[in-house]
């Protein structure tokens, strides 16, 4: 009998995601943390000097940064 890895239901922001099991060593949590903080910055400074202002959000993933607009909605502009 072969086992099937299943995809575990994460929440993030109020949107289901799945992820994957990963056969990817882990790189320790302090030292990934630190990468994580440095790439936050460089990739918010670098968005403020091309000009891009306004609100964006930051995702973070063991494969990089996602740096993505936050676009608000009717609803936020009223509210």
């Amino acid at each position: 009998m072969q086992l099937r890895n299943a995809p575990s239901r994460v929440v993030v922001d109020k949107v289901a995601t799945f992820s994957y099991p990963s056969s990817i060593p882990e790189t320790p949590i302090i030292g990934l943390d630190l990468k994580v903080q440095q790439a936050k910055k460089f990739a918010v400074t670098q968005a403020q000097q091309e000009g891009c202002l306004g609100n964006y959000r930051s995702f973070d993933s063991p494969f990089g940064n996602y740096l993505v607009p936050v676009i608000p909605t009717h609803a936020d502009l009223i509210g």
